[in-house]
């Protein structure tokens, strides 16, 4: 469906008129028209919010418990291993993490 409404809107977009001033319009010497603008804001808004909502929506289709479990122990891992020079306390709340120590309960 996402995917769909990024082909739509390319659609339009290809459909406005481009004026032989575009290109000094996109490099800011003179203003934007209104069918120049549309077409930037189509182009962001696929671009920048719709495909990657698509590709998320798509993983989300599609995980396993299993792969998110190991995401999120890497993720954990990855923190632990930041914060062992720094004493920082470790986001679940139960002690520092400390450089060749176990979490030292507080």
């Amino acid at each position: 469906m996402v995917k769909g409404l990024c082909r739509r809107l390319g659609e339009l977009a290809e459909a406005l008129p481009v004026p032989a001033d575009q290109d000094a319009m996109f490099d800011d010497r003179i203003p934007l028209d209104v069918a120049s603008f549309m077409s930037s804001a189509i182009d962001g808004t696929v671009q920048d919010c719709l495909e990657p909502a698509a590709e998320l929506l798509r993983r989300a289709a599609t995980v396993t418990a299993e792969e998110l479990r190991q995401e999120f122990e890497t993720r954990h891992a990855e923190y632990r291993r930041s914060q062992t020079r720094s004493g920082e306390p470790h986001p679940d709340g139960e002690g520092t993490v400390r450089a060749g120590h176990p979490r030292k309960e507080t």
